[in-house]
Formats: C-alpha cells, sequence, structure tokens
C-alpha cells in the first residue's frame, strides 16, 4: 500500500487532492507503465490531470463483468474465453 486518505466522496477534486500529495512527494508517474483502476469517473478525470502521460484501464474484472452485461447468457462462456484471450494476448 503506498497510502490512502479519508474522504467524504469520490470527486474528481477529492481524488486530485489524494494524488497531488502522492506526485507531491515523489511518485511523479516517470516510469510508471499504466494505472489501473475501478470505475469512479472523479479518479479517472483527476488521473488525466495529474498524470496524463500514464496508460489507464479499467480493472480487467469489471471490464469482463461490463462486456458480458450486453451478451446472451448462452454466448457467456464463449465470450469469457475470448476475452482471457484478449487478457492474456502481449501487447
Amino acid at each position: 500500500m503506498i497510502d490512502f486518505w479519508v474522504s467524504r466522496g469520490e470527486s474528481q477534486q477529492a481524488w486530485e487532492g489524494f494524488l497531488n500529495d502522492l506526485y507531491d512527494r515523489g511518485l511523479d508517474g516517470e516510469g510508471l507503465g499504466m494505472i489501473v483502476k475501478e470505475g469512479a469517473k472523479g479518479l479517472l478525470a483527476a488521473l488525466s490531470v495529474v498524470y496524463p502521460h500514464v496508460a489507464i484501464q479499467r480493472f480487467w474484472a469489471h471490464k469482463s463483468r461490463n462486456v458480458l452485461s450486453y451478451v446472451r447468457k448462452v454466448d457467456h462462456n464463449a465470450i469469457k474465453k475470448d476475452l482471457q484471450q484478449i487478457h492474456r494476448a502481449r501487447a
């Protein structure tokens, strides 16, 4: 764990405060290849301000669930296999 904050919400402003504190203490994003995040919109907006040159990816489990929510149940297994191949593919 790098750090934690207790916050009243998950707004862009709250996330920017957290991320700017990390940045000011030396986590400047240099050499950082990717940030993996959950779906919070405030965090996404803050990341684009504080770390605009770092790639951002949503948690794979969340991404998979989102995709599967649009697929017929009968097709879930086939789509899951395809998603796993994408996840394991080399960049």
